[in-house]
């Protein structure tokens, strides 16, 4: 159970989603559109705001927010399912490959406890900003250079070319 603050739902978690959001859509070779994009990472991480509150088992509410995820992708981009799957999954592996790598790096770099930064709201928004910063680099890159690692779909106006 974790209850996040309400400014860190929007300082970072809304932020977060929406950059990773974009970075596994383009990485299928989605470009999606910017204010819909925006509509599913408000309302994924406003599901994950009340999610995570809830007394689950470890990793239920991950996929359960996974699962939202999709259908929000799904629903409100209108893709097809294998986008919305791809993508997300695309968007959570490499979600977790920047805060496995920055998180214990910004630990080490200041010397604070890891239950220091959690029940700190600032040090709660400030700490995932190195990952954040890159993703968002490389779904800029992505979007500006038109790279995608698998082309999926059928609609190519939004299509991307494929790398490789």
């Amino acid at each position: 159970m974790d209850r996040m603050p309400l400014v860190a739902l929007f300082l970072q978690s809304m932020p977060e989603e929406f950059i990773i959001l974009a970075l596994g859509l383009l990485l299928v070779g989605y470009k999606p559109p910017l204010t819909r994009l925006a509509l599913v990472a408000v309302l994924s991480s406003t599901a994950s705001y009340f999610i995570r509150a809830l007394p689950l088992p470890f990793g239920v509410h991950t996929l359960i927010l996974v699962s939202i995820s999709i259908g929000l992708v799904w629903g409100v981009l209108k893709v097809s399912w294998r986008i919305a799957v791809l993508s997300v999954l695309l968007a959570v592996t490499l979600l977790a490959l920047g805060e496995s790598a920055s998180i214990p790096a910004m630990i080490a770099a200041t010397a604070m406890p890891m239950e220091q930064v959690i029940t700190s709201t600032w040090l709660r928004i400030l700490f995932p900003l190195p990952h954040m910063a890159v993703l968002a680099f490389l779904a800029w890159c992505c979007w500006r250079y038109k790279w995608a690692i698998v082309r999926l779909g059928s609609d190519e106006d939004e299509q991307l070319p494929h790398l490789g």
